[in-house]
Formats: structure tokens, C-alpha cells, sequence
């Protein structure tokens, strides 16, 4: 957001590289849905949370963390469109 002043430019490079990483990274496939799926958790946060202010932004991250959900399959991420997820405690 600091060199391309522009949310969706932003939003689009993050997505490209985060997607990228889990390509080359080449995880094991629940290890990198899981990275996607909360990848793109992420930057609806950041769409939805940019104007705020830094102790807010903490706030709600922490909030959102202590709400994620244990999951065991891919197919259970899917259920958990506007939660983060993780696989193991």
C-alpha cells in the first residue's frame, strides 16, 4: 500500500505473492488451503480495516485469532468463509 497507493493494487500484489510462495514452498495441500484460505481472510481484513488505527487493527486481529477454527479438512475451510482456520493446536 506504501509504493502502489491504491487498496485493490495492493490487494492484488499480496495475493500474487502469497500465492506464489505456496506454489514454490510446496507444502503438504491442507497445510497450503490452509495458508490460502486465511491469506484471503487477510486481505479482506485489510480492505475492510485499513483506516484504522494500529492498537484497533492488534485488537481485532487477536479477536479473530482466539475465534479461529480447527480443522482437519479442506472441506471444512469452505465452512469458515469469514474465519481463520488452523490445523493443529
Amino acid at each position: 500500500m506504501k509504493y502502489a497507493k491504491n487498496k485493490q493494487k495492493s490487494v492484488f500484489w499480496a495475493q500474487k505473492v502469497g500465492d506464489l510462495y505456496e506454489k514454490v514452498t510446496q507444502n503438504e495441500i491442507l497445510d497450503q488451503e490452509m495458508d490460502l484460505h486465511n491469506n484471503t481472510i487477510g486481505r479482506i481484513f485489510f480492505l475492510n480495516h485499513l483506516d484504522q488505527k494500529e492498537a484497533k487493527i492488534i485488537d481485532l486481529l487477536q479477536k479473530m485469532s482466539q475465534k479461529a477454527q480447527k480443522t482437519k479438512k479442506i472441506e471444512q475451510m469452505h465452512q469458515h468463509k469469514n474465519e481463520l482456520v488452523y490445523l493443529t493446536e
